[in-house]
């Protein structure tokens, strides 16, 4: 299975992307904007999504939507009020920061069944 990652904070996304590929998981990126993302997501064979939920400022909702047209699973991670978060993005699981890899590999489990 092959993770996309949206983090623009580097050591973050560093060791996100580390942590999956020792369960198991290929990743790509991390992408540290959403054009990058987007650009991977065209690429490569996607199965699922991590996006953070403000990448410099900006939520991700263009590439959360082209997400969901190719019927790719996704999740939101944010340090952000869950409150706040959903009024700027379309629906979707949220996990809170610091991500807890135990709650993340439980919503790959359960979306991909």
């Amino acid at each position: 299975m092959r993770i996309l990652i949206l983090e623009d904070e580097t050591l973050i996304a560093l060791n996100l992307a580390e942590e999956l590929r020792m369960e198991g998981y290929e990743v790509s990126g991390p992408a540290g904007t959403i054009k990058e993302a987007a650009e991977l997501l065209d690429r490569d064979p996607i199965d699922f999504a991590v996006l953070d939920a403000n990448i410099n400022g900006i939520a991700p909702v263009s590439l959360a939507e082209e997400l969901g047209r190719r019927g790719i699973f996704f999740v939101y991670v944010s340090g952000y009020d869950e409150e706040y978060i959903r009024e700027i993005l379309p629906a979707g699981p949220l996990l809170p920061k610091p991500l807890q890899m135990a709650a993340l590999q439980g919503i790959i489990e359960r979306a991909m069944k």
